[in-house]
């Protein structure tokens, strides 16, 4: 009998985002702001009220009322992924365990930021480009593992824009132009395939007594459509079951793969009232709703998100943790 195994079609990558517990997570291939240049020594807090514009243009955009006059942000930061694949032996015959061998990535952290209030406009533009998430492994030096490696790899170009209601309550809202690659590994029955999708986002701010601050954001799902990624058979299927032996069709058929990245809510608190100022702090509360997103509702679970923050100013030093 002729049957597609979704499994199989991407054993590559899903092997990469796998764990243990089925659980994604902010360290993991989906990044919201714990690279990006100072939100990544706290945890990713910046809901409330970020440290840096790369957080506001890439987290909470009403955030960017936060950064007056013109401030440009240019930086990178390096991140490789941990990623330990077991494999018990079946299909291959061959059981072996070894770790992520690929080398690891660059990620720009760019952003800039520009007040219009020196135009009467209570209001703040902001555009940026990083990695909003993202995962590569290698398995290579696994003689078991049969060549097996994947990556998957989305960059952000975002434009955001701020406006103050009133002295205490500020909305933002922001569009995100996505680019992603993805390489299942599969040599014989697949490709490296791109795609370009867009998002938004809006977000709120409120100022409270005492030097408290509140936001609130919400991100829509992001759909990308991967055209022609898995080579098919031609009665549409993709993996061919014959006598306990599954083997890739090959007659130049192809399809699609849809992948959806979770829509997402956050909401934080952030407080500089203590120690004349100089000691902030925030926490964080994110919902990533991976239950409904296509591909990842098979993989991972609703996730909840919590972190805190903090950072201590000392004349020209900061010190942060998170």
């Amino acid at each position: 009998m002729k049957k597609l195994n979704r499994l199989a079609l991407s054993t590559a990558l899903l092997s990469a985002m796998a764990t243990s517990n089925v659980m994604a997570g902010p360290y993991g291939y989906d990044l919201h702001n714990v690279l990006a240049p100072v939100s990544a020594s706290m945890a990713g807090t910046s809901i409330a009220k970020p440290m840096d514009n790369v957080s506001a243009v890439f987290g909470n955009p009403a955030t960017l009322s936060e950064f007056r006059g013109t401030e440009f942000t240019f930086g990178a930061t390096y991140y490789k992924d941990e990623a330990q694949l077991d494999h018990d032996g079946s299909v291959t015959g061959a059981a072996f365990s070894n770790r992520n061998n690929n080398e690891g990535y660059i990620v720009p952290q760019v952003a800039i930021t520009q007040d219009l209030r020196g135009l009467g406009l209570p209001a703040t533009l902001g555009a940026g480009l990083t990695a909003t998430s993202g995962i590569g492994v290698e398995y290579r030096e696994e003689p078991n593992a049969i060549g097996l490696g994947a990556e998957y790899i989305n960059i952000g170009a975002n434009l955001g824009l701020s406006w103050d209601l009133t002295d205490n309550l500020t909305l933002g809202t922001a569009a995100t132009l996505n680019y992603s690659m993805l390489d299942l590994g599969l040599a014989a029955a697949g490709a490296q395939t791109h795609d370009i999708a867009v998002k938004g986002s809006l977000g709120l701010t409120y100022a409270l007594p005492h030097a408290t601050q509140v936001g609130l954001f919400y991100h829509t799902e992001l759909r990308q459509i991967f055209d022609d990624i898995v080579q098919i058979s031609d009665s549409g299927t993709g993996v061919l079951q014959d006598d306990g032996v599954t083997v890739i069709a090959n007659d130049g058929r192809y399809r699609n793969l849809i992948i959806e990245q979770p829509r997402t809510l956050g909401v934080g608190i952030s407080n500089e009232s203590m120690m004349d100022g100089n000691l902030y702090l925030a926490a964080d509360i994110m919902y990533k709703n991976w239950a409904n997103a296509e591909f990842w509702q098979d993989l991972y679970k609703d996730q909840w998100i919590f972190s805190m923050g903090a950072q201590m100013t000392n004349g020209p030093w900061e010190y942060r943790a998170g």
